[in-house]
Formats: C-alpha cells, sequence, structure tokens
C-alpha cells in the first residue's frame, strides 16, 4: 500500500463516518437536507449541495406531495451520493455504529 492509498483509505474512511452520522441525523430528524421551501408549501433541494442524480425522475414535489425531494433525501442512497460513498458501505457503518451504541 502506497502513501496515496492510505491518503485515500483515510479520506474515505472519514467521509464515511460523516456520512453515517449525517444518515443517523436525517432519519432521526435531528438534521435536515439542504433545501428549501418555494412558497412556504413544496421542498426542493439546494441545486448545489444536495441535489444528486439520485434526485432525478422523482415525483416533483406538488401541492399532494410537498416533501416527495425531502423525504428522499432522507434515504440512506441519496447520502451516500452525496458524500461519494459506496451504499454498502454505509450500510454497514450503520449498523457498525448502531452494535456500539447497543453494546454500549
Amino acid at each position: 500500500m502506497t502513501a496515496t492509498d492510505t491518503q485515500v483509505s483515510t479520506e474515505y474512511s472519514e467521509a464515511l463516518e460523516r456520512a453515517a452520522e449525517e444518515f443517523e441525523g436525517r432519519q432521526q430528524h435531528t438534521r435536515q437536507p439542504i433545501g428549501y421551501y418555494q412558497g412556504g408549501q413544496r421542498w426542493w433541494p439546494d441545486e448545489t449541495r444536495e441535489r444528486r442524480w439520485c434526485c432525478s425522475g422523482l415525483r416533483e414535489p406538488s401541492y399532494s406531495w410537498p416533501n416527495s425531494l425531502r423525504n428522499h433525501c432522507r434515504t440512506l442512497a441519496h447520502v451516500a451520493e452525496v458524500f461519494q460513498v459506496l451504499p454498502e458501505d454505509l450500510r454497514r457503518r450503520v449498523r457498525e455504529r448502531a452494535a456500539a451504541k447497543k453494546n454500549a
């Protein structure tokens, strides 16, 4: 393993930890996706900091479904995309953190 590999591995591990914290917070509603309410009713993700390719093709917010994108932005797949980590790695890290909390 080279120094560059170690640096990439460390950066990925740090991103994975931040993603796990963010996902848990979003699931518990203590952290919110970055976005705004248009007209006080429909929620839209911030175009530069929150919206990703996984948001495309989803139901656009409407009067009947004002939080469709906000709910999506709380999913594991979306948080993994925001933090540029693999969803399976994030899922594993979230499970590890839950087990550690349970055993503490």
